[in-house]
């Protein structure tokens, strides 16, 4: 039976250790599994870190690009804000030279059916004298070169002012936003610190009507502590006399005791124990006795360690009173300190405002600076001795003097003659002749100083709904002569025609006609001839 059971047991144990070697060998291979992803684990946290390290110093340099792009954006800004004045500047003058050039086809268009029906009546055999100019030629105004100049430099120099002035707005403005946002914190601050010396203030009055309570309940304890005191004293005293009479009762009745045990005991011929009874009476009397005057002693200890005791109390109250009046100074102090930083918040506010009314004052200034009067035109050059010239030298002169009425135009049209302007009046007005259309401008967000030539622009749709007429116009015309200075029409100033022109353009001059002028009469030919005798 035992060798059966021990069989079985050693099954057992086989079984059991074959399950711990399966549980072994499992645990093994997820060991491995284990140390795979580890060591995966660790390469990935490599690279990681590898690529922390790159992120970090890619950091630092965008760092450093950012301060280097911080540090020159200021300027970058502020000349960028110069050339955008200046852009829109440009756009403004572009737009009045292509609505000038414009105007300028229209009135060339007009002369040229002028000219064509002053041709067909000459061709006709009709006198030129006889002719009325004043209901065909409008009034055409020659101003000279070194005015248009001096206005295009005038121009120039108001648009630079311009550009300077408004990015000196912007920067006034940002210091003033600056400035108020500075202010609005001064406010909050100012705020703050009232409600702090409002709570300050609260708080030390609360004190001192605890300082006078307490003052009041000290004094009033101290006075019950003499009563007590008092009272305790008395009762003191006679507890020590009650004590005195029970001690010495008590050491007479223990005596009585002895003496009748002794004498119930017949003891009285031993003279050892007599005086063993003697000697224990007199320990007993002087045990009481010592008894009693410990007792006495202990308490007067116990009254004074009392005492001590109320006294270190005292001490305390003092000191926390001490301790209070400490902090009341301290506070008075910080309420103090509170105050004159509210005073100088207070004058820096008033500083502030100040600056703000000067800065106001220099962008109203900057904004409503006063216009330049623009100058009149000069008196017209006096007419040159008259020439007798036939109408073929007419043509002639014209044809000659085109390349001079060129630049006459460009100077008449308000540009100076330079190569850049002369590229750009080409383009423009090779745009009028393609039929190309404007393109509608920005509005410009600054509101400085207005150039007193563009107060007025047109809007977009007027004008590309003129030059649509200008292009309507232009297709009728068949040569480019129409684009010819308006206030020059005939190109000889010597011709017959030319003369006759600038005498009935200074008789306008003298007597300027109104807009809708009637309709002159016919004038006769001997009247017009006397004119001319005397004007000779």
């Amino acid at each position: 039976m035992a060798q059966s059971m021990s069989e079985d047991n050693i099954e057992f144990w086989k079984k059991k250790c074959k399950d711990q070697e399966e549980i072994i060998k499992t645990l093994s291979g997820h060991c491995i599994k284990v140390i795979k992803k580890h060591e995966e684990l660790l390469v990935n946290f490599q690279k990681t870190q590898d690529q922390y390290l790159l992120l970090v110093e890619k950091l630092k340099e965008q760092k450093e690009q950012v301060k280097k792009a911080r540090d020159v954006l200021g300027p970058v800004m502020r000349e960028y804000q110069e050339l955008k004045e200046k852009y829109d500047i440009a756009i403004r003058c572009q737009r009045e030279a292509e609505s000038f050039a414009s105007k300028v086809n229209s009135s060339n268009v007009k002369m040229k059916r002028q000219s064509q029906m002053l041709m067909t009546k000459i061709a006709s055999g009709q006198n030129l004298v006889s002719i009325n100019f004043e209901e065909e030629i409008d009034d055409v105004e020659e101003e000279p070169k070194k005015y248009y100049e001096s206005l295009d430099k005038k121009i120039e120099e108001l648009s630079a002012e311009k550009a300077k002035l408004s990015a000196s707005v912007k920067m006034l403005t940002e210091d003033l936003d600056i400035e108020k946002e500075k202010n609005e914190g001064l406010k909050k601050r100012l705020e703050e610190y009232k409600d702090h010396l409002k709570r300050s203030n609260d708080r030390i009055s609360r004190q001192d009507k605890e300082l006078v309570q307490l003052a009041q309940t000290s004094e009033e304890a101290l006075y019950e502590y003499k009563s007590l005191q008092e009272q305790y004293e008395l009762e003191v005293v006679t507890a020590k006399a009650a004590n005195a009479r029970a001690t010495q009762l008590r050491a007479e009745s223990e005596a009585a005791k002895r003496q009748s045990a002794a004498a119930m005991a017949n003891i009285g011929g031993d003279q050892k124990l007599m005086k063993a009874l003697i000697d224990l009476e007199e320990l007993t009397t002087k045990y009481e006795s010592d008894k009693m005057t410990f007792g006495n002693r202990i308490e007067a200890l116990e009254r004074e360690l009392e005492e001590e005791r109320a006294k270190q109390g005292l001490q305390a109250l003092e000191d926390e009173a001490e301790s209070l009046t400490k902090e009341r100074d301290s506070l008075l102090e910080r309420l103090a300190e509170s105050e004159k930083v509210a005073s100088v918040a207070q004058n820096q506010h008033y500083e502030l405002q100040g600056k703000y009314a000067e800065l106001q004052e220099k962008y109203e200034k900057a904004v409503n600076e006063p216009k330049i009067p623009v100058p009149p035109p000069p008196p017209p050059p006096p007419p040159p001795p008259p020439a007798r010239q036939g109408l073929m030298a007419l043509i002639a002169g014209g044809k000659k003097k085109k390349k001079e009425m060129k630049n006459q135009k460009l100077a008449k049209g308000g540009a100076t003659l330079n190569e850049d302007f002369d590229k750009a009046l080409k383009e423009m007005m090779g745009r009028i002749h393609k039929g190309i259309p404007l393109k509608p401008v920005l509005k410009s967000r600054t509101d400085g100083v207005q150039l007193s030539s563009l107060q007025s622009l047109p809007e977009d749709n007027s004008a590309v709904s003129e030059l649509e007429g200008i292009l309507k116009k232009m297709k009728k015309s068949k040569s480019e002569e129409d684009l010819t200075a308006v206030e020059d029409p005939f190109g000889d100033k010597d011709s017959e025609l030319g003369q006759i022109f600038r005498k009935l353009q200074q008789k306008k001059q003298e007597n300027p006609a109104p807009r809708k002028p009637p309709t002159p009469l016919p004038r006769k030919l001997s009247i017009i001839a006397d004119e001319d005798e005397e004007k000779a």
